[in-house]
């Protein structure tokens, strides 16, 4: 749910004239938690103004502080990338602008540097340049961030994963019968708790086994860019504990399911063949299918809501992807 319009804002950032410097013109794109403005060599990043279950971005407040984690957070995954945190400022004869110290602040922007979409996974795959050693270059990357974060015993138990399950239920069917049919949203929500209740002991076994910890919790190709022979991991999740508080396998199990979606098995095998290797975690392979699960169909609610903001072609296609997950 939209909680405030932003509608003047996103006018003002998406007109070049408005920048501190000079442009020539600005793409914008669109998610259901951010609009990523680009602008020449850099990126601004605004905070939709949503409430939704796992996402309170509601006010300007709650949207700084939510730019100020993101922050925080991306120099573990992708240093240098988020350069400085910027106000949006309205000025006394209405106009917006960005940064400076006149008129009133009503919003905040993440300005970071453009990393070329040729470089993010989920155009560069498949691909001959990224193969087998990439694959395993990835799985030691995410294996060392995994091992260095912190360590919870009193998050991700049971009851969150069936939270996570129910909630996700609850998106789903906001969208059937147009995208999903209801009898399929159904299925599959008893077949996840059913697998939740034969793997609950497991659960909390790697709860208590230190599994638990602060991880990206958005581990989507997209996400992700192949840089100079580095892993930059993009938009770490911030704005919800629960979503990034979660089980390393869950995290890998985001990108293990996306690189599935794209037809890429043979890569997520090397991947998870690695990674388990540098983990030594294979006591949590009985859960994979139904995280995988849990990610794909997570996924496919994000896109069922980013298909209510656009039209045409592009709503048409973001339907597909859905349907997809």
């Amino acid at each position: 749910m939209i909680s405030e319009s932003q509608s003047d804002i996103i006018a003002a950032l998406s007109n070049p004239k408005n920048y501190p410097y000079r442009v020539k013109s600005v793409e914008v794109r669109q998610s259901h938690i951010a609009i990523l403005f680009l602008a020449g060599e850099t990126v601004y990043k605004l905070k939709r103004a949503v409430l939704y279950p796992e996402a309170d971005l509601s006010t300007p407040e709650k949207r700084r502080l939510s730019c100020v984690r993101e922050m925080k957070r991306s120099v573990i995954y992708a240093p240098n990338l988020v350069e400085k945190i910027e106000s949006v400022r309205r000025l006394p004869n209405g106009k917006i602008v960005i940064g400076g110290t006149e008129g009133v602040e009503v919003d905040t922007v993440l300005v970071m540097r453009r990393i070329s979409d040729k470089k993010l996974l989920n155009n560069l795959l498949p691909s001959p340049k990224f193969d087998r050693f990439e694959a395993m270059d990835l799985a030691e990357c995410l294996s060392d961030l995994h091992k260095k974060a912190k360590i919870f015993h009193n998050k991700w138990g049971v009851d969150t994963v069936k939270r996570l399950i129910l909630e996700t239920e609850s998106v789903l069917s906001c969208f059937c019968p147009d995208i999903f049919p209801k009898k399929r949203v159904n299925e599959l929500t008893c077949k996840n708790l059913k697998l939740l209740a034969e793997q609950g002991r497991l659960v909390k076994l790697r709860q208590k086994s230190g599994f638990v910890r602060k991880c990206h919790g958005d581990l989507l190709l997209s996400n992700i860019a192949y840089e100079d022979d580095q892993f930059l991991f993009f938009s770490p999740i911030e704005y919800n504990e629960n979503l990034c508080s979660i089980d390393t396998l869950y995290d890998l199990a985001d990108l293990l399911m996306d690189l599935e979606a794209k037809g890429l098995r043979r890569l997520a095998n090397i991947l998870f063949n690695h990674y388990m290797a540098y983990m030594n975690d294979l006591s949590g392979f009985p859960l994979l299918g139904l995280y995988q699960s849990m990610r794909a169909a997570r996924r496919a609610a994000v896109c069922a809501k980013k298909a209510t903001l656009l039209h045409g072609w592009d709503r048409r296609r973001m339907v597909k992807e859905a349907r997809h997950y």
